[in-house]
């Protein structure tokens, strides 16, 4: 606050902003690993067991505690094909020394030695590609085996894989996952930020770039490319091409493909070669017994074999693969040869030789090969080896099932003599030329249900087995039943078309077949399994629910499936069931039977809810369960102190939400006796000892009671003490141990411990891995460390180092990472951090832009979304401060008050968004002058004090706040008791704050200028010497560099300065004088404080000039008051209190500088801004009341440098600021249109038409109010640039007579005359009048009417009193006469009229300022005596509020339509609350009646005949109104000035709604209608004003209280004129309306004499406008 100095917000732990904006995070963030909890076998269901962690405080954002996730867990959220077994085989069939071929090409070695290179190789059918692609990726390991930044991936595409591209790259992250550990850690982020939620071929590409950046180079190797489809093969070759690897590509020749992917690979060609097929041939003689004894020693026989095979071979190692399988079992070397003489050479041939072999085999051993060859065909997925044993098991014959018929895998392979092969997944032919000509062959003449019946036959059995058994468990051979549950004949469903619907054992059977796809999915990763098996056993529960099954064991399953899948997917409704399925389950367990896994996982199901909604019912259920588990666990149990530990930190997590001091306590204790009953050899003690000190430390941060932090400490530096070095918990475990460091010494200053933490920090980055899914966390929290001691001892080096570990640890957080928006909350924290110091406005601007992408980023709903607020308004608050943009401190409010209606009630945090709310209330408060701004501020902040508990440890702080609300509320309304409760607040606050704490010396600070604040009102010296006793307290405390140095420096002058004004010791000055160039020197050029703080020297080294006479003091405080005028930062009303100090310093010590013009003409610049369009009326008027007066003195200065020019200028520029911008609002439209530029003129149009009357709606919020006012305001200035004040004012005035501007000040007083084609301003020097005089009438005028009564000249009082003032009203007439309307007249050469000449007498408009605006000019003369003199007898008087509104009504003019003209009249004579006024209703009738005989359009109500809303339609169709009724105004806000009706009001800002387009005439025959406010004499704020404001052309008003039958006599006098001297059509021409009126006077003047009784009769009519 700019007055007030820091202030403070606590929660110092949070993303919650200090009075230095500096980082503030989670405690626990970077904690994450602390933990890593108990790895606990929990039963979930039947027979499914779950490994869950019971423990997971570990590293995280306060918002993401994870721990950290399995590499079993991330590669099943993968789900990727797994391509080791067909890789493994094929390095099985390599035989040594085979393929070197390849490795020595020139390409081979390119793509080993460089980056970005690819080779496509292709070769025919079986010439070896797999096993040569497998020999490379083989290679490629081994050579970087020793790079751990180097990594190789493979895939093999076959044929009946029906891959996608998003499996292939699924496959290379498994693959880097398990090799890479750098890659792990990675690959845990990108798991935590899906939400395991399974990615698509576009994220997968995504994660898969991110993952690999920490390589210097990847290998990708494969295979079998042409076997994929052909849109795989497109877009796979796609995702290659752009990605940054090396890659090894094999498949057929694909011309159509190569062309147009990869266009810079390098081509080889792949065939057997001599030398591979030798090798080859000898590898398996070795590899066969029979063939070792046959050719042992017989070198030239198996050189032989090997020409032989070459030569039938024709390059294919497929061939001769078969063909040493046709010759593996022969008996003698000639029954070799013989076989191999019969064995034909190419692959068909060879495919038709092996299938005569199948077919000459036994009838069974053909029979199972067919079987295994049309379930190869025909399966709709892949079978496992298991599988198709069991449905070759099946007799399709007999349609039976019997386990004993299952046929061993080998020899299933043996009868298939070589054609099939066996991966532990699934069985397959040897290679897709196998299957193709298998399929020509037609080797599948099975009937066609043959595959639906083995299923169904399958089913049949399996529910017999069911029906027999004495339980559900699940049989060992029930492998097939997926498969067979979803195969059928067109999709059926064979479980339901096998059992009707009424079967006993259908639920036990649909239970037990989910949890077997269940029991897949955990294998596969596959969700349509998991999916598959929810759907079965939710089938299954709810025919249980009819009686039929175990429907205990049937939730249990259920919702361990349920949360298994809420697991993997993160959808909320899964975890929503699964608790409600095991609430069913409970609710059918007896009660002295508790399920103790059932009450465990709902607790977990529970507890996973919480983490994701925030549901403080959730996590308050979950501790109930838990604590029932507690119970049911016995002393000496070995799993007690895991589930104490799993209750003590739901305690703690719920404590975080709702600040409830017992979970807290509770937490603790579970905790301890956790470490108690572990032994110290224990694994978990470690683990357990961390979250002890994590408890602690909260407690700590609560209560601020040291012995807290103490055992944080301890149990934290044991944890690490008793974890080994190299232990992957010990970075986590240092990190919590570095956190409880700093928030030791946030409370005690104690550098050793902030020097400790920044040491155990650097420590746990050092030995966290480069790419640790958690080194973001752990920089953010060193950065933090270094911010601490930045902020304590202000050296630079800490700040720097900080911004740099907080930028990498934003760099190291990808986008959509859920930490991120917490880590770009700090790092803009950070930003700020160094602003203050630099004050640099980049900084803060760029703080700004980070803290609103962190927002951006997080979610709606989202737990931390509120503190990022709060940080947001703080930020905003600060550029606020520095540049005085209204815009800020409005959406700094905004953004508080959001935050504060999103976080629950009961939150620990609110209480300090209710204190940072009530701070930004309070600036916006110092600008404003609102005082409900004020009230807000200390609404909110009470509110947030009594919410902290006695002893929290930010009750100082939020205590700080509050007494400087109190302090700044008293600066503006006086209230002794404000200034007596912020003393008393204040020291309360010092009295809490121990001794050496950080945030000391600013409590002493504030403190002192409470009192300060006390003693400059009301001089109690004990106040001057407490406030000097604290603030050098203050100061002493304070080190060199400290960013509140400054501010503290220069409040102790302050002190010094308030010294010397009680003790003219001089001392005391020069104190002051240092204190104030100490605190200079120490502010950042271009610090919001900047301006104040020079404005504080200037004043103190104007002071010593006052004793000392030395005219340098002079010249400096000149210069310093200028220098803080002309800053272009800071709050503007700091910088026009600067302006005024410099404007009067040159007017009292050198009034001829050439540097007064400039000075005014900033500080009138600076009026400008302060009451600008963007506040709302009632805020322009609070601001004006300081600065009235200014105008006038500008212009003093300008008359007496003979610029009447430069005068009048600034009189338009500094006066009637109000009505001036409305007015300004309704100008520009004439000109647009007359332009043809509708459209923007209909824009400027509508923008204006919601600023005049905006600050009067009361249907939303004062805050919304407010915000859209703003809004407009910017909107408003976007639209039309708008020009100075008084450009034009010379152009476009009235023909018919002169406007005169009179101004009065304490140094002189001056008239301006303009007349139209004059060229310049006419100055006329006053020299007879004074502000004495001006003000002396204004006091005896005021003194003389309060004898009257409203409506009414009924004397109030009577007596000698009254006779006393005989002659005061004639003598202030005659003193205007003399003093001011003679001379100006006299100037102007305006002679006395003759009335029988018939000339009509000229027209004049005052234009008078200040008190002046509050008498009688038009009505000036001497009434005294025969020769009764007066201005009526030269012109024909009317006002103007500014020159400014009067030339653009002459601008503007234009004609009525026609259908609009008339006359509307209302009279309200018995207004409740009122008195009576019967009057105005004969007033109203007679008018009517006048009317009516001159044929006028005319309309009357009287009384309850009219509502408010009948004469708003009813104006907008008159262009005339006669309203005859009592009147209010509002001076603090004018617009809601009103007209009292029977039925309501009338008010100002309803009338500016509606559309007067035609509007002319208002006649408010109402009392004091033209009486202004004397705190803004220089407003105009009353009601005539308001009508010209709202659209009318020139209005009647009485400056005071009328007489009942004067004003009927004065009103049919009025109306008769205009009709006798209109054009005889009965219409109402406003234009006659000034001579009407001075006709009426002059009438009435007749059968009056000059009394004084007469006088106040006449008088206080008055005509405004044109």
């Amino acid at each position: 606050m700019a007055a007030s100095g820091p202030f403070e917000v606590p929660e110092p732990w949070r993303e919650i902003q200090s009075s230095h904006p500096a980082l503030h995070s989670s405690f626990l963030g970077g904690s994450h690993g602390a933990h890593v909890g108990e790895l606990k076998s929990t039963t979930i269901g039947g027979n499914m067991y779950k490994t869950t962690i019971v423990n997971n405080h570990h590293e995280s954002t306060r918002e993401n505690k994870e721990s950290d996730v399995p590499v079993a867990k991330i590669a099943q959220w993968l789900n990727a094909p797994n391509f080791m077994d067909p890789y493994r085989k094929a390095l099985a069939q390599r035989m040594p020394n085979t393929g070197l071929w390849f490795f020595e090409l020139r390409q081979f070695r390119q793509l080993v030695s460089e980056k970005g290179v690819v080779i496509w190789a292709t070769g025919m059918p079986g010439s070896g590609k797999t096993v040569l692609s497998s020999a490379s990726a083989q290679r490629l390991q081994e050579t970087f085996k020793d790079h751990q930044d180097v990594a190789t991936v493979f895939t093999l595409i076959q044929y009946d894989d029906r891959l996608e591209t998003r499996d292939i790259l699924a496959s290379f992250l498994t693959q880097l996952l398990d090799q890479r550990h750098l890659i792990q850690g990675l690959m845990e982020f990108e798991y935590n930020s899906s939400k395991a939620i399974p990615l698509n071929v576009q994220e997968m590409s995504g994660v898969l770039r991110r993952v690999m950046k920490p390589l210097s180079k990847l290998f990708v190797v494969i295979d079998g490319l042409d076997e994929a489809a052909d849109d795989v093969k497109d877009e796979l070759l796609d995702e290659l091409g752009s990605l940054p690897a090396n890659i090894l590509l094999t498949s057929r020749p694909m011309d159509l493909f190569s062309k147009s992917h990869l266009p810079n690979a390098l081509h080889v060609t792949i065939e057997a070669h001599s030398e591979d097929i030798e090798a080859f041939v000898e590898g398996r003689i070795k590899k066969n017994s029979r063939l070792r004894s046959i050719l042992g020693g017989k070198p030239e026989l198996i050189q032989k074999l090997k020409s032989r095979i070459k030569a039938t071979s024709w390059g294919m190692f497929l061939v001769a693969r078969l063909q040493m399988d046709a010759v593996r079992n022969c008996r003698s070397v000639n029954d070799l040869f013989k076989k191999l003489d019969s064995v034909p050479s190419g692959l068909d041939d060879m495919y038709r030789h092996t299938l005569q072999r199948i077919l000459s085999q036994e009838e069974e051993d053909v029979g199972i090969a067919s079987r295994v060859f049309f379930w190869l065909l025909h399966a709709f997925v892949p079978l496992s080896p298991d599988e198709l044993q069991e449905a070759l098991a099946v007799s399709f014959e007999d349609r039976s099932f019997d386990p004993g018929d299952i046929v061993p895998i080998n020899v299933i392979l043996s009868v298939c003599c070589g054609l099939v092969e066996v991966t532990k997944t699934a069985v397959r032919f040897i290679h897709y030329t196998a299957q193709e000509y298998i399929k020509a062959a037609r080797f599948d003449a099975l009937p066609r249900p043959f595959l639906a019946t083995t299923c169904l036959v399958y089913l049949t059995w399996h529910l017999t087995s069911l029906e027999t058994s004495e339980s559900s468990a699940e049989p060992e051979t029930f492998q097939f039943a997926p498969y067979a549950y979803n195969q059928g004949d067109e999709n059926h469903d064979l479980l339901s078309f096998s059992l009707p619907e009424d079967h006993a054992s259908l639920p036990i059977l649909l239970g037990n077949l989910g949890r077997s796809f269940r029991q897949r999915f955990e294998q596969t990763g596959d969700l349509s399994d998991i999916d598959e098996s929810i759907s079965a056993q939710q089938k299954a529960v709810r025919i249980a629910c009819e009686g039929r099954g175990d429907l205990a064991a049937q939730l249990s399953s259920l919702g361990a499936t349920l949360l298994q899948r809420f697991e993997h997917t993160g959808t909320l409704s899964d975890v929503t069931e699964a608790i409600t399925t095991y609430w069913r389950m409970l609710a059918l367990t007896p009660d002295d039977q508790p399920d103790i896994p059932a009450l465990t996982n709902l607790g977990l199901s529970l507890f996973r809810r919480f983490e994701r909604t925030g549901n403080p019912s959730d996590i308050a259920e979950a501790i109930s369960l838990q604590a029932k588990v507690l119970d049911l666990t016995p002393d000496g149990h070995t799993d007690l102190p895991s589930r104490l530990t799993t209750i003590g930190s739901s305690l703690l997590s719920r404590y975080e939400l709702t600040g409830e001091l017992s979970d807290l306590y509770e937490s603790i204790s579970a905790h301890q006796k956790a470490v108690e009953i572990t032994p110290e050899d224990h694994p978990y003690l470690p683990s357990f000892l961390s979250d002890l000190g994590v408890s602690y430390a909260r407690r700590f941060e609560r209560t601020g009671d040291l012995s807290d932090s103490a055992e944080a400490i301890s149990a934290q530096t044991k944890a690490v003490n008793l974890t080994p070095s190299g232990h992957a918990d010990l970075p986590a475990r240092l990190t919590v141990l570095g956190s409880s460091f700093v928030l030791r010494f946030e409370r005690t200053g104690d550098l050793s411990d902030i020097a400790e933490a920044i040491s155990i920090h650097q420590r746990a980055v050092k030995l966290t891995p480069p790419a640790h899914p958690h080194l973001h966390s752990r920089l953010n929290n060193l950065g933090r460390a270094l911010i601490r001691r930045f902020e304590h001892i202000g050296d630079i080096s800490d700040i720097t180092d900080a911004m740099r570990v907080h930028q990498k640890a934003v760099e190291l957080t990808a986008e959509g990472h859920p930490d991120l928006p917490a880590l770009l909350t700090n790092l803009g924290n950070v930003f700020m951090g160094r602003f203050a110091r630099s004050g640099d406005s980049v900084d803060l601007t760029e703080a700004i832009a980070i803290h609103r992408k962190a927002i951006e980023l997080t979610p709606e709903g989202h737990t931390g979304l509120p503190s990022r607020l709060n940080t947001l308004g703080r930020s905003l608050l600060s550029r606020y401060e520095l540049t005085g943009e209204l815009s800020d401190i409005y959406e700094a409010i905004a953004v508080h008050q959001k935050a504060i209606q999103l976080i629950p009630h009961d939150h620990s945090r609110l209480p300090a968004l209710l204190s940072n709310l009530g701070v930004a209330f309070s600036c916006r408060f110092e600008r404003t002058g609102k005082l409900s701004d004020c009230a807000e501020a200390i609404s909110a902040q009470e509110r947030a004090v009594s919410l902290t508990p006695d002893g929290h440890a930010d009750m100082p702080a939020r205590l700080t706040a509050l007494g400087n609300s109190y302090a700044i509320r008293f600066e503006r309304a006086g209230d002794l008791s404000d200034i007596a409760e912020a003393i008393a607040v204040h020291q309360r606050a010092v009295k809490l704050t121990l001794p050496g704490h950080p945030r000391l010396p600013s409590r002493l600070n504030n403190l002192g200028k409470a009192l300060i604040h006390r003693f400059e009102n009301f001089r109690d010296s004990s106040d001057i010497i407490g406030a000097m006793d604290a603030q050098q307290r203050a100061v002493q405390l304070l080190p060199e560099g400290h960013p509140e140095l400054p501010v503290v420096l220069s409040d102790l002058g302050d002190v010094f300065r308030c010294s010397f004004e009680r003790s003219p010791d001089l001392s005391y000055i020069e104190e002051a004088i240092a204190s104030y160039q100490k605190a200079i020197q120490r502010t950042p050029s271009g610090h919001p404080h900047y301006p104040s703080r020079m404005n504080a020297l200037g004043r103190a080294l104007l002071t010593r000039f006052a004793s000392s006479a030395n005219r340098d003091d002079l010249d400096q405080s000149i210069s310093h008051f200028k220098l803080a005028t002309m800053c272009n930062l800071g709050p503007p009303q700091s910088r026009l209190k600067a302006a005024k100090n410099w404007t009067q310093a040159l007017h009292q010590h050198d009034p001829e500088s050439l540097e007064i013009i400039p000075a005014f003409d900033a500080a009138l610049s600076l009026v400008s801004i302060i009451a600008g369009l963007e506040q709302n009326v009632q805020s322009r008027s609070n601001q004006l009341k300081d600065i009235s007066g200014l105008a006038a003195h500008a212009a003093s200065i300008a008359f007496s440098h003979s610029r009447p020019d430069k005068a009048l200028e600034w009189l338009e520029q500094g006066r009637c600021l109000v009505w001036s911008q409305l007015n300004h609002l309704r100008t520009p439209l004439d000109d647009l249109r007359s332009h043809d530029v509708a459209e923007l003129a209909e824009r400027v149009a509508d923008t204006a038409k919601q600023l005049e009357w905006a600050g009067g709606i009361t249907h939303i919020s004062v805050e919304e109010e407010s915000r859209a006012h703003l809004d407009l305001a910017r909107k408003w200035d976007d639209l039309l640039q708008r020009p100075s004040p008084c450009a034009g004012l010379l152009q476009h005035l009235p023909e018919s007579g002169p406007v005169v501007v009179i101004n009065v000040h304490k140094t002189r007083c001056d008239a301006i005359a303009l007349l139209a084609r004059a060229g310049e301003p006419i100055h006329i020097p006053l020299p007879n009048f004074t502000l004495a005089k001006a003000e002396g009438h204004w006091a005896d005028l005021s003194s003389r009417l309060s004898y009257f009564d409203h409506r009414g000249i009924r004397p109030a009082k009577r007596g000698s009193q009254e006779r006393d003032s005989q002659g005061v009203f004639h003598g202030i007439l005659l003193g205007l006469w003399v003093d001011v309307v003679k001379p100006i007249l006299s100037m102007l050469g305006l002679s006395r009229g003759v009335p029988s000449s018939g000339n009509a007498l000229p027209r004049i408009w005052w234009c008078p300022t200040g008190v002046m605006s509050f008498l009688p000019i038009h009505a000036a003369g001497n009434y005294r005596g025969r020769e009764v003199d007066s201005v009526l007898d030269y012109v024909v008087s009317s006002y103007t509020p500014t020159v400014t509104m009067l030339t653009d009504r002459v601008r503007n003019s234009r004609p009525i339509e026609k259908s609009a003209a008339g006359l509307l009249m209302t009279s309200q004579p018995n207004v409740p609350n009122m008195s009576y006024i019967p009057g105005t209703t004969k007033e109203v009738r007679s008018v009517f009646s006048i009317a009516k005989t001159n044929g006028a359009r005319v309309w009357m109500a009287n009384g309850d005949e009219l509502t408010i809303d009948q004469c708003l339609t009813h104006m907008e169709d008159f262009s005339c109104i006669h309203l005859a009724c009592h009147a209010s105004q509002n001076a603090p806000d004018p617009f809601q000035s009103r007209f009292l009706f029977h039925n309501g009001s009338l008010d100002l800002v309803t009338i500016m709604q509606k559309n007067l387009k035609n509007a002319d005439l208002a006649f408010l025959s109402a009392s004091q209608t033209s009486t202004g406010e004397e705190q803004l004499s220089d407003e105009a704020v009353h009601l005539a004003s308001g009508m010209l404001a709202a659209g009318y052309r020139r209005v009647v008003a009485t400056m005071w209280s009328i007489n009942d039958g004067a004003a009927c006599e004065v009103a049919n006098d009025f109306y008769d004129y205009l009709w006798s001297h209109g054009e005889g059509d009965g219409c109402v021409d406003g234009t006659q309306s000034a001579y009407a009126l001075h006709h009426a006077i002059q009438k009435l003047r007749l059968h009056l004499d000059d009394s004084e009784r007469s006088l106040i009769t006449w008088v206080p009519y008055v005509h405004f406008g044109y």
